[in-house]
């Protein structure tokens, strides 16, 4: 049986339902498939019918960001490797409040798991900008000018990455 929870979330850039199914045996989990986020859940009635159904889909959502997001960060650091000579030490997920991203002197980089829900361009740009700080660890001209040799239209994805329009 599959039901529609009207709940919606955003998986690299896009609008996608969650849909709840049902599994016998197996553990709980959320897989993509297609435009969908499939729910697999071991009684869907029972499940769709406790009030706190949305509490359990957003903890799964989250968990499953969380879980995606080091291999698509980790992806897209080694993409944008050859535009630099030094290479991060580590790459650390968290669950970062105020920021998408950081750089420390000693090159580990942090990613904000919520950066698997925005777009590929989004997650690029974050990405390069703190792979940027291994060279340059403040936001000086130097800084700027790798990032834009590197993403000409920075400033355009930065709006969008903050949700501010391009006019």
């Amino acid at each position: 049986m599959q039901a529609h929870s009207n709940i919606f979330g955003y998986f690299q850039g896009e609008k996608i339902e969650f849909v709840i199914t049902d599994e016998l045996e197996g553990k709980s989990r959320i897989e993509r498939i297609g435009e969908s986020l499939l729910m697999v859940v071991s009684h869907v009635d029972t499940f769709m019918a406790n009030e706190n159904y949305p509490t359990a889909i957003s903890e799964a959502y989250h968990a499953f960001l969380f879980r995606q997001s080091k291999a698509i960060i980790e992806k897209c650091v080694k993409k944008n490797q050859v535009h630099f000579k030094t290479k991060p030490k580590k790459i650390v997920i968290d669950r970062s409040i105020n920021k998408w991203g950081s750089c420390n002197q000693d090159r580990v980089l942090a990613f904000n798991y919520l950066l698997a829900s925005k777009s590929p361009v989004a997650i690029n740009y974050v990405v390069v900008h703190e792979m940027c700080h291994m060279v340059h660890l403040n936001h000086d001209r130097s800084f700027w000018r790798l990032l834009g040799s590197i993403i000409p239209n920075y400033k355009e994805v930065e709006m969008l990455l903050n949700g501010k329009s391009i006019d």
